[in-house]
């Protein structure tokens, strides 16, 4: 519980709804020289439970806009509005990795790492055929991406890296694979 209590006060908090690899050269300079697009939006750490069902404790809790991530004490629940998918966490496997995130919005509390334009020449640097090309930021975000048995992936991010690792040991903990 702990653990989840530090990730709900890291700063930012995201999960990706879609990822997009960008392929060619010509798409990473219109995209500020990002690899991939991502529709990476705001994750809400809570501790709640799912509606259907009725514990005795508040679980951990990873809200997106769609679906609920629940860390039980012997499983991990995925809730939709239709269903509660349980896995054990011997079904899950956990990877956590730093990166990088192109971002006009900087969360209050977190510093830019870099910068970076809007449109980009192979060697970095503003493309001034374009009028309106403007600096970007780049934060440093840790990646917590969660892999299940059946198919299933889930990709949060989270700016405090430190709370990212002790969430992921305390997961692998209780059986979780990193």
């Amino acid at each position: 519980m702990k653990c989840g209590a530090d990730l709900s006060r890291s700063p930012g908090r995201y999960f990706d709804v879609t990822e997009n690899f960008l392929e060619t050269l010509d798409l990473r300079k219109r995209n500020a020289g990002a690899a991939r697009l991502l529709d990476r939006n705001y994750l809400q750490v809570s501790n709640s439970a799912p509606l259907r069902d009725r514990f005795n404790f508040a679980p951990l809790a990873f809200h997106e806009h769609f679906r609920s991530l629940y860390f039980l004490p012997d499983s991990l629940v995925v809730a939709t509005n239709f269903t509660n998918i349980y896995y054990r966490y011997e079904d899950v496997q956990v990877n956590i990795f730093d990166n990088r995130f192109v971002t006009p919005e900087v969360p209050y509390g977190v510093q830019p790492i870099d910068y970076t334009w809007q449109y980009v020449n192979k060697n970095g640097g503003p493309d001034r055929r374009f009028n309106d090309n403007y600096q970007i930021p780049i934060i440093a975000v840790t990646e917590l991406d969660f892999h299940f048995s059946d198919g299933l992936e889930i990709h949060t991010a989270f700016t405090d890296g430190d709370a990212v690792e002790n969430f992921g040991k305390a997961l692998a903990s209780h059986g979780a694979r990193l």
